[in-house]
């Protein structure tokens, strides 16, 4: 039995929608008797489980995981005092937004004007709880906080920055950057999940994959990070090739 795991944004869905031919072949893949999971730097609440066949859910790069009926296995969160060094480095920035998360909703906070921020995609996701920052901070569930850049420069400075918090790690995505708990990624989630009886095979785009893609028999997206290439045992045009290799090799 094999436990595919895959990131979202550029693999299973593209472009925010997730292609028919993805849906049906993740069915198919179902059909055979295997496991599912998505493993996305997202919030719970920002994935389409109603129409994802999802056996678990690995969200926030890692920092929190969930069955079939949402119940958390796992959640590794971030300390008040750390939470709030971050926030004072991310504001002293040339961050144009970040958000806060406790794994399953995130609370999306702008420092530039909403109408010229130019990731239009964060506004359909995250608007409806924009206003629940303060509360969020209060009860002290915080696993990730994500920041956004426009510039490189203004990526590798905040960087820089960041590392001065040893408690953090960033799991860099272009200009997005996810920051958790040292002890929490995509890599150790799944390895929290292998005492399964079923063999981790991966497959993502983005840089925030490599150490999944490395460590877990990956696939890398033909259209990700090159980086991904050397460590992959096959490069793949889509989701759904992944699968037809996996079935026409069991």
């Amino acid at each position: 039995m094999i436990l595919l795991a895959s990131d979202y944004d550029g693999t299973l869905a593209i472009n925010n929608e997730i292609p028919k031919v993805n849906l049906e072949a993740l069915l198919k893949f179902k059909s055979e008797g295997h496991k599912f999971a998505v493993v996305s730097g997202r919030s719970i609440e920002m994935l389409p489980l109603d129409i994802i066949a999802c056996d678990y859910v690995i969200a926030a790069s890692g920092s929190i995981i969930v069955n079939d009926k949402k119940e958390v296995l796992k959640r590794t969160k971030m300390t008040k005092d750390v939470v709030f060094n971050v926030l004072d480095i991310i504001k002293r920035s040339n961050a144009i937004s970040y958000e806060i998360s406790n794994g399953f909703y995130a609370s999306l906070n702008y420092l530039i004007d909403p109408d010229e921020h130019p990731y239009a995609s964060m506004k359909r996701f995250l608007s409806c709880f924009s206003h629940l920052e303060k509360d969020m901070l209060e009860e002290n569930e915080i696993v990730q906080i994500s920041v956004a850049f426009i510039d490189d420069n203004d990526v590798q400075m905040f960087l820089s920055k960041i590392g001065s918090i040893k408690e953090v790690q960033p799991h860099i995505n272009g200009h997005y950057i996810d920051i958790t708990s040292k002890n929490a990624s995509k890599k150790n989630a799944l390895k929290y999940l292998s005492e399964d009886d079923c063999k981790i095979i991966t497959i993502g785009d983005g840089l925030n994959d490599y150490e999944m893609i490395k460590h877990y028999c990956g696939f890398a997206m033909k259209n990700g990070n090159p980086k991904n290439y050397d460590v992959a045992c096959k490069v793949v045009n889509s989701f759904s090739e992944c699968i037809d290799c996996l079935l026409n090799q069991t």
